[in-house]
């Protein structure tokens, strides 16, 4: 938990929002280069939910972090599997809240994308997170896997730009339960 005394409190603002969000900042000693100049900032990202966001950033030596997660005795810590089924071209705008320990799931697509030992957490949309997938898909694609590969590619744009397409489920699994759609 948070110790918020030893915490200085600043005011920031989001450009798409017009309320004012509190945001924690902390000097503390860079994991990378040993120097007082790395910068903890904390912020709620969501008035509606418990959504916290984390930027942690060395000035000395550039070292910089991203993630997530979500505040409340209830669910901190406890793994959580989440699941939401995408069917129509509206559902491109559901937001994934994803920390650096979840892993995303797309079985209809083959999709497997765990988290490895420099992960980030992130805040995307259903269409980001497609548009992610194929860029890996296509970096990787080679002569083995080239079939594959044009066979999701051929999918995400489908479910990208088609009004009607078969629908895919989206799980998230993530054993600390700070991921969320």
């Amino acid at each position: 938990m948070i110790k918020l005394k030893q915490w200085c409190i600043k005011m920031s603002s989001r450009e798409d929002q017009e309320e004012m969000f509190e945001t924690i900042v902390k000097e503390e000693i860079c994991p990378v280069c040993l120097s007082p100049a790395f910068k903890i900032s904390i912020r709620k990202y969501s008035h509606d939910k418990n959504i916290y966001e984390v930027l942690s950033s060395c000035d000395v030596c550039g070292f910089h972090s991203f993630n997530v997660f979500i505040m409340g005795d209830d669910i901190r810590n406890k793994p959580k599997r989440k699941r939401v089924r995408i069917e129509k071209h509206s559902d491109m705008d559901i937001k994934i809240v994803r920390s650096n320990t979840a892993s995303i799931r797309i079985k209809e697509l083959g999709v497997e994308i765990d988290p490895g030992s420099a992960a980030q957490g992130e805040i995307m949309t259903v269409d980001t997170l497609l548009r992610k997938i194929s860029n890996i898909v296509r970096a990787f694609t080679n002569e083995e896997n080239k079939e594959r590969s044009e066979e999701i590619l051929t999918r995400i744009r489908d479910i990208r730009e088609k009004e009607r397409f078969e629908p895919i489920h989206i799980v998230l699994e993530d054993p600390y339960g700070d991921s969320t759609f």
